[in-house]
């Protein structure tokens, strides 16, 4: 009698299943459909471009905090040369104390700029214009005029700098010692701003993302 090898591979190594159970089985190990792909493809495409901009802003912020630390540094210094300057009034600084049309976060007195010094703290040649030295930037058609600025660097690395200006105010007790006369010094910084440099004229843009102001107070005696 011969075998049966029909029921040897039914029953053997073979694939006793149904043929509907074979197609579902087809389905299940399937790859992916062209549209699964080309989305995959959008949203990894989104995703990139997500933590791209994250960067991009974070990069932007941390560059303005460091510029505004910078700031800060630069408003001390000049506060504490300012405050020197006026404890000695010894005629060697040259003031002029009628600038005015800053912006918004200044009171709308006239404020006050560096335009001259014996000693070559202030300068108005875009060329000598260098970290330490105030900058006068003479506006005017002829002589002092209200669009004066006093120009300080804030980073010279990166030619950035800012607008200096003050307010001196009478204390509301002027003599607030013994034989001292006292006054409220209100230092103002704006910034930041490019600085461009063509030959010897100097020029400022204001930053894209807009201008911030610090301001400083402090008091001044002087010895009567």
């Amino acid at each position: 009698m011969m075998p049966c090898f029909d029921h040897a591979l039914d029953h053997g190594g073979g694939d006793s299943r149904s043929e509907p159970d074979r197609l579902k089985l087809r389905k299940g190990q399937g790859g992916y459909s062209l549209v699964e792909v080309m989305m995959g493809t959008i949203l990894l495409s989104f995703f990139v471009i997500g933590v791209s901009e994250f960067w991009s802003v974070l990069k932007g912020r941390l560059a303005r905090n460091t510029i505004r630390q910078q700031a800060v540094f630069v408003l001390h210094g000049q506060m504490e040369r300012l405050s020197a300057i006026y404890r000695i009034s010894d005629g060697s600084y040259q003031i002029y104390d009628h600038t005015s049309g800053y912006n918004t976060h200044h009171p709308d007195s006239a404020h006050s700029i560096l335009t001259d010094s014996a000693n070559g703290l202030v300068t108005d040649r875009a060329n000598d214009f260098v970290l330490g030295l105030v900058f006068y930037s003479d506006q005017g058609m002829s002589g002092h005029s209200s669009s004066d600025r006093n120009v300080v660097w804030i980073d010279r690395d990166h030619g950035v700098a800012g607008y200096l200006s003050w307010v001196l105010t009478d204390f509301a007790q002027a003599n607030c010692f013994t034989g001292v006369h006292c006054q409220v010094l209100q230092l103002y910084l704006d910034y930041p701003y490019w600085v461009e440099i063509s030959g010897h004229v100097l020029q400022l843009r204001p930053f894209p993302d807009g201008i911030d102001t610090l301001r400083l107070d402090t008091l001044i005696g002087k010895w009567s």
